[in-house]
Formats: structure tokens, sequence, C-alpha cells
């Protein structure tokens, strides 16, 4: 059963005659009457009485008619919404990003973005680098931006190196250490740690420590960077995190140099797969953006004593 075969079925049934429903149709009736008879072949039955002066429908014709004027309204619809969509003027983007990336980064890809391409609009959507990953080769995202992890599927996914972040640690003003330029992850033996769930970081110091049979006491564990930084603040332990998620107030970040932690950041596609127009537009802008500037801010000046003593223990080892 063709579309062109209901429409001529339901002018018929409607004008109860072949000659004004081929008009209708605009096409010639013999065109019009070999395609009702291929569907009451398709239907094991005659669909309309053929008297002079007198078409009408059968009981089989009676019975699909509402099927087949369901059905051509159906297509009508979808004829119709896609004609919107086609041409709307705004083309939506779902970008994910790993929750722990500091949003002012960003601003600079955004406002071009804005200034350059004024139709295309991005839904920011976070998460951790495991979801990010799923949703995006499931097709919920169209890109995303985390740190690039251990696994990282080279043959499905395409990626954008953008910048590195280093490893602060995060203290309260008021804290004993807070006054170095750099601190050793050996300072910090028994010391308690706020924890950052989705942050890669974690790992790589739950395995220094580990090494170097240090210990740790993890006293808070959030998604939320703010709170993490507000146990800090209240003067319980420490937390790491990237220097650029340093944002509230009473709080010193300084570097940590043994060991000496980055990570990068990476802007993700998936391969092979047939991208929105929009998508690409946002490739460009990330491509010419000055990713420079956001790895220089990690970068630290003369080191204290601390930092000069731990590169000459790595000299001498």
């Amino acid at each position: 059963m063709e579309m062109h075969q209901v429409r001529y079925f339901l002018a018929v049934a409607r004008e109860a005659n072949f000659t004004r429903a081929a008009r209708e149709c605009n096409v010639s009736q013999p065109s019009l009457s070999r395609a009702i008879i291929q569907l009451e072949k398709e239907f094991g039955g005659q669909l309309f009485f053929r008297e002079p002066d007198n078409i009408r429908l059968t009981e089989l014709g009676h019975l699909v008619e509402p099927f087949l004027t369901a059905t051509l309204e159906s297509a009508n619809s979808a004829r119709s919404a896609a004609r919107r969509f086609n041409g709307a003027k705004k083309c939506l983007l779902r970008l994910g990003v790993m929750r722990t990336i500091a949003p002012d980064l960003f601003k600079p890809l955004l406002a071009a973005m804005r200034r350059n391409h004024p139709d295309v609009a991005i839904s920011i959507e976070d998460g951790g680098v495991d979801d990010l990953r799923k949703r995006l080769l499931e097709g919920h995202l169209d890109a995303a931006i985390y740190a690039r992890p251990a696994d990282f599927d080279v043959e499905k996914l395409h990626e954008i190196s953008l910048y590195r972040e280093r490893m602060f640690v995060l203290l309260a003003r008021e804290h004993p250490l807070a006054n170095r330029d750099a601190i050793d992850l050996d300072e910090l033996q028994g010391a308690y740690c706020q924890l950052r769930a989705d942050c890669g970081f974690d790992v790589a110091i739950d395995n220094a420590l580990a090494a170097r049979e240090l210990e740790a006491r993890a006293m808070f564990r959030s998604e939320r960077e703010d709170w993490v930084q507000a146990m800090v603040a209240s003067g319980v332990g420490f937390a790491c995190m990237p220097r650029h998620c340093i944002t509230y107030p009473g709080l010193v970040g300084r570097p940590l140099v043994g060991p000496e932690c980055w990570r990068e950041i990476r802007f993700v596609t998936v391969r092979g797969r047939i991208h929105k127009t929009g998508l690409g537009a946002l490739v460009r802008e990330v491509a010419s953006t000055d990713w420079s500037s956001m790895e220089a801010r990690s970068s630290v000046g003369p080191l204290s004593e601390v930092a000069r003593a731990h590169s000459a223990r790595v000299s001498a080892s």
C-alpha cells in the first residue's frame, strides 16, 4: 500500500465519483481506477460498489476507511513536523561537560559562539567521565569535554586537546601549610582529605599516597565543588583540585610538588557519525580558541624550600 493509493481511496469515498476524485487528486481517471484496484487486491475484496451514478463504500470499505484516514493524517502531520524542524532557525547542541571543570575557562568559547553563530544554541549537561562517554556514544550528547581517561577509545572517539591543568592542594587561609609556595605529599600524612566525586585526580593522589606508605583520612565526599570547598574553608582538612576550580572565599591553593600531577582536558566527538550542522561551527571555534592561557594559569613562579627540597630529592634519586 502506498500513500497515493490512500489519497485516491479517500477522495473517491468523499466525492462518491471517480471522475471528480481524479480531478481533485490531479491524476487521470484510469490511473486512479488502477490504484483503487491494486488497493482492493491488497485488502482482498472490493472497497466500492460501482454502479452508474452510484459509487458507495462496501462493508470492507467502511471497515478500512477510518484506518486509512488516520494514516493520511499521520503522514501529513509528519511532513508538517519535518518542515518546521528543517525551517527552524536555531540548532540545539547538547554538550556534556565534566562537572569538575571550571566554567569560567569557557567564556571565550561561548562568547565566540554567540557572536559568530547566533543560530546555534548550546545545552550544557554535566556528569562524570564514564557517564559522559556513555551518553556521547549512545547519541544523547553531540560532544563532550572531559579529562582524557586511560582507556580512551581512539577507534570510536575523536578528540581535540584543549589544555592541561595542574593539581593544587586547597587549604583554609589559617592552615599551617597555607604560607608555603608549594606542598609535598609527605606533609599531608594523616590529615583529613575532602574528596571530589568523579575526579580522576583522586585516583592519582591515592596511588601516590600508597606508594609512599602514607595515609590521608577521607572525611567528606561530594559531587559539588562548592560543598567540598566549604568543608575545607571550615577548617576540616584539605582537598586536591585544579587551580581553576578554586573559587570559594577564604581559601588558598598551593601546587602539589610531590608528586606533580596534571590532567589534560579534551573536546570529544564520535567518529563517523553524521553530525548536526551546528556542531561543525562549534568544532571550528574550539580549534581556533587560544587555550594556552588556560595552561599558563596553572604554572607557578619560584617555589619555596619545600619545592626545592623535593626537586633535590628527585635529582638525587
